[in-house]
């Protein structure tokens, strides 16, 4: 991703994964929106038979994301992944009913291993 950054990751817990993901990727863009304007999207991926998730955040100007900007989300997002469940949806929870407070939109995308699209074809 040239002009953003993507963030891809297969929860533990499979029983509120759709819950953490929304939490961590809710919880940084609003973290990072607060310094600076952010958008994002959170992708559920079906690859054959393993499901996964992938955040993408985005400036809404479609600039490029500095570097410096993208090291922040990821430390951001990092520190709320490394949170204790309840206390990540908690705050999640607290956070979402502040005034101005935005939620990512969630879409479900199905993937398919193509060949072609491997980086090997490239060196070869």
């Amino acid at each position: 991703m040239k002009k953003g950054l993507e963030i891809a990751f297969q929860p533990l817990d499979n029983e509120h994964s759709d819950e953490i993901v929304r939490a961590l990727a809710d919880l940084t863009g609003n973290a990072i929106s607060e310094r600076m304007p952010l958008r994002w999207q959170i992708f559920h991926v079906t690859l054959d038979d393993q499901k996964y998730y992938r955040v993408l955040y985005l400036r809404p100007d479609d600039k490029k994301l500095g570097r410096r900007l993208k090291i922040v989300i990821r430390e951001n997002f990092d520190s709320f992944a490394h949170m204790d469940l309840k206390d990540l949806l908690g705050r999640y929870s607290e956070e979402e009913k502040k005034n101005g407070f935005v939620k990512g939109r969630m879409s479900e995308l199905k993937e398919e291993y193509d060949l072609w699209e491997d980086k090997i074809w490239q060196y070869i």
